[in-house]
């Protein structure tokens, strides 16, 4: 069986049922659900709740035999839906010995961004003096070439 890989920073809950057709999803195989460091909690939850009842809506669909679904058919099962997401994941291993492993993100990696975000906004504060008057190049008339040797 295969494993299939959802980065949650380049694919939806909606995209994700795409990649499902496109990988051929089938019983047995593995959603490995990886977490960019951009995605706050609660979005990151919306994400893997999205993409398990994607996949569980794939197989119900692939298994019926039935065509592919619009994208407002799998809304209103995401919406039907009351289950959290642990629960979801059961489900799909027992109807679909689906196994869901889910990435959590780097804590180091976000640390790291956030204080490169922070340093950068000190760089660009209010108080930074207008400079939009300066010329930025200008001739040197002192400039010599280097050559080798000199």
């Amino acid at each position: 069986m295969k494993q299939i890989v959802i980065d949650t920073g380049s694919t939806t809950g909606v995209g994700a049922f795409g990649l499902f057709e496109k990988e051929g999803l089938q019983r047995g195989d593995t959603l490995r659900i990886v977490r960019r460091p951009s995605l706050s909690q609660e979005a990151w939850l919306a994400v893997v709740v999205l993409v398990i009842t994607a996949a569980n809506y794939f197989l119900k669909r692939k298994h019926a035999g039935t065509k592919t679904p619009a994208a407002d058919e799998l809304m209103r099962e995401v919406a039907g839906n009351d289950k959290g997401v642990m629960d979801l994941q059961e489900d799909l291993k027992k109807e679909f010995d689906v196994t869901v492993q889910m990435e959590p993100a780097d804590n180091d990696r976000e640390f790291w961004r956030e204080m490169g975000l922070h340093a950068m906004a000190r760089g660009y504060s209010a108080d930074e003096p207008d400079i939009s008057h300066i010329t930025l190049l200008e001739p040197n008339p002192d400039y010599r070439p280097w050559k080798k040797g000199t």
